[in-house]
């Protein structure tokens, strides 16, 4: 059931939200410097309050602390230039990947399909959930060294990455193929073979951990989690270009902090 806005009673001295209609009388816990209250939706066991805030006025900051979201093995690295602390985020994210992967692949196979879609269901959940975590992580960070965000704008980076990825692939055939042409009148044949092996293997390798990283994470979600829990604390957030950025953190890494 939900409650619109205009049936809701509130009362912020005593902070309890009255229903008349239903003759229900909640307290609430949350901050009082709330605008309105949305709506009110009940089920058997809770009562659901959207409440809308006021965002916090906007600081501009001259310190920032940068966050690369495209990274391998972890779902963000948040960097501080000036002390040269390093925070690994996410660590989980592989294992995470891997785990459903295999059972969603396992219950296709079986056929299984309102399995599969409980547990897509519950992927994308724990998704969310860490989202959050290290979303909240991030701004408290900022904010605990009163200084904003730089995120990478990544809009369009995964076609990029693909297209290049493609033209890389395609330069490497043409120069698999001129050396198969020279090697052919060498009469070393069984040499080919096996450095073609090894560089097909090293190249699949390459390419998968690649589209990995680009592809098996909500970064656009992590974004939006960043930019509106900044918004609600005052924390100025800004985005710049994504080239290089994870070299330039590189000399940062012997400092890292432990999380």
């Amino acid at each position: 059931m939900i409650i619109p806005s205009r049936a809701v009673r509130i009362d912020r001295e005593e902070q309890t939200i009255t229903i008349p209609c239903l003759k229900l009388l909640l307290n609430y816990h949350f901050s009082n410097n709330f605008s309105k209250i949305s709506q009110i939706e009940i089920d058997n066991i809770y009562a659901y309050v959207a409440v809308v805030f006021p965002d916090d006025e906007l600081k501009n900051s001259e310190h920032y602390i940068g966050v690369d979201r495209n990274t391998k093995g972890h779902i963000a690295v948040v960097a501080d230039p000036e002390s040269g602390k390093i925070w690994k985020l996410g660590k989980m994210r592989y294992h995470t990947h891997k785990k459903y992967e295999n059972i969603k692949k396992r219950l296709y196979n079986m056929g299984r399909s309102k399995e599969l879609k409980a547990v897509e269901i519950r992927e994308k959940n724990i998704v969310k959930d860490l989202n959050h975590k290290i979303s909240r992580k991030i701004v408290d960070v900022a904010l605990y060294n009163g200084c904003g965000i730089k995120l990478e704008n990544l809009k369009g980076i995964r076609k990029l990455n693909s297209k290049i990825g493609d033209a890389g692939k395609d330069e490497k055939n043409k120069s698999k193929n001129r050396k198969r042409e020279k090697n052919r009148d060498k009469n070393i044949s069984k040499e080919i073979s096996k450095n073609s092996l090894k560089s097909k293997s090293t190249s699949e390798k390459q390419s998968w951990s690649s589209e990995y990283s680009l592809n098996s994470w909500s970064f656009q979600q992590l974004q939006q989690f960043i930019e509106y829990k900044a918004r609600l604390r005052g924390v100025e957030v800004v985005y710049i270009d994504p080239h290089a950025t994870s070299k330039k953190m590189q000399p940062l890494r012997t400092y890292r902090q432990p999380t």
